[in-house]
């Protein structure tokens, strides 16, 4: 029985090319064989908890396409689970810009067609519905307790007419500017809010749900800000439900932030590939035509993807079977 945790290059695909190479599965690989086995082990058991239990999953997407592109394979794979039908969710947190920090730079994340902040971020929640119908999954829209969205950092402005918060391309430095330091506190809150109404107050309060948000992989200085916004605020609001995923396609040139694992104690495993669920995940990548001229220059995807990464924290585990016991 394969542990999940084989060479990206060994899978069920051995006939097909060998999968597009990543420096985020590549760091896993080079940890120590200890800590590989561990961390497999509990992500299996995760997994098996969450399946016999039925319990639910949010998978936590900073922008529309985060969730398809890094976890959509164990979203497929859960959903498609039996009695897991309904219990298997993406938040989609930054999901709205403001007109007025529209600028030439801005314009460039316009695809072809598309004239306004509005229609973009129209045309992006359609193609998420879309990504979601082919993953089993139950798509939200984060909200602020006016029911008003999160703003991306591409539009987001620091109080100042048509002056946003991040200039030109600072968004990807990964420092999270003066303005917006309140902005992981209010996103935890809304996390919250939005998981307990969707499972009911009783079972958020037994704590028997999962929480899956983005590592916030990092280049020596780069990482996009709101995906470090995203995953402080899955750890500050989630510390016994958190469990992250890798971004892709940032884990092909970037690797995990070392200062999390090693602050949450966290241990990484590598999800084993199955045809039906990559096949998904290339589907719904493809959904996200919008998006497309960005990442991947309007190329064909590559014939295998990395596989995703996950990091989990062994408390999880032992929240989940405590909940189980109640």
């Amino acid at each position: 029985m394969s542990d999940g945790l084989s060479t990206p290059e060994s899978s069920e695909y051995s006939d097909e090319p060998t999968p597009q190479r990543a420096k985020g599965v590549a760091w896993i690989l080079a940890r120590p064989i200890e800590e590989r086995e561990e961390g497999n082990k509990l992500f299996q058991d995760m997994l098996t908890q969450i399946k016999t239990d039925k319990i639910p999953i949010f998978f936590v997407s900073p922008h529309f396409d985060d969730q398809a592109a890094s976890a959509a394979e164990l979203t497929k794979e859960l959903s498609d689970y039996e009695g897991m039908s309904g219990n298997v969710h993406v938040i989609t947190v930054f999901t709205n810009g403001t007109e007025s920090t529209r600028n030439s730079f801005t314009e460039r994340y316009f695809p072809p067609g598309i004239k306004t902040v509005e229609e973009l971020y129209k045309v992006r929640a359609q193609e998420d519905e879309r990504a979601c119908q082919i993953l089993g999954a139950v798509p939200h829209i984060l909200r602020r307790p006016d029911g008003s969205p999160f703003n991306d950092a591409l539009f987001r402005d620091n109080g100042l007419r048509r002056v946003p918060t991040y200039p030109f391309n600072s968004f990807v430095l990964g420092r999270i500017f003066p303005s917006d330091r309140a902005l992981p506190g209010q996103i935890g809150e809304a996390l919250q809010s939005e998981i307990s109404r969707t499972i009911g107050k009783e079972q958020f309060t037994k704590g028997k749900y999962i929480v899956v948000g983005p590592v916030a992989v990092r280049g020596k200085i780069r990482a996009h800000v709101d995906h470090v916004v995203t995953q402080r605020a899955v750890t500050q609001a989630f510390p016994e439900n958190a469990v992250y995923y890798g971004e892709y396609p940032y884990i092909i040139e970037r690797t995990p932030s070392e200062i999390l694992i090693n602050e949450q104690g966290l241990k990484p495993a590598i999800l084993e590939r199955k045809p039906q669920n990559h096949n998904a995940r290339k589907e719904a990548i493809e959904a996200h035509k919008s998006q497309r001229q960005l990442f991947f220059f309007n190329s064909e995807l590559p014939p295998l993807l990395p596989q995703e990464i996950y990091f989990v924290n062994p408390r999880v585990v032992k929240t989940l079977q405590g909940s189980s016991n109640v």
